[in-house]
């Protein structure tokens, strides 16, 4: 049986040694997500995890096989929903300035449980996936 799910960090992933370890294959056709989505949805993970100072993506997960997209935002629980429907949201749904229902209105009700945490997203991407713990 081939193994199609592997969970890596940051640290393996920029590791020469392991990125040229696995066989260069073609993308899997019983993909539920189109190859060309793939780009789209992660730079849509990177627009997130920057979006705001105390609401931000602090971690996302991709299933090309079911479909699936994962998402833990800083202040709120973990959501998950089809591909098609994640890309359907813009920047706007999830920091609360469309109509305010859904997962927007939950995440701007515990923006002010976020305000007095000790961590802050990273303020730039050149910091990565840091998380930075500050004094209060």
């Amino acid at each position: 049986m081939v193994e199609r799910f592997r969970i890596h960090g940051i640290d393996d992933l920029a590791n020469p040694d392991l990125c040229l370890a696995y066989p260069h294959r073609k993308y899997p056709g019983e993909a539920a997500i189109p190859a060309s989505k793939i780009g789209t949805i992660l730079h849509r993970f990177r627009r997130l995890r920057y979006m705001d100072e105390t609401i931000y993506l602090r971690s996302g997960m991709l299933n090309v096989f079911n479909g699936m997209v994962g998402l833990t935002f800083s202040c709120d629980g973990s959501h998950y929903m089809p591909w098609d429907e994640f890309l359907e949201r813009d920047i706007g749904f999830w920091v609360g300035d469309d109509a305010g229902s859904g997962l927007a209105a939950g995440l701007m009700l515990t923006a002010a449980q976020c305000s007095s945490s000790v961590f802050q997203p990273p303020s730039s991407p050149e910091q990565g996936g840091r998380v930075q713990a500050v004094e209060r």
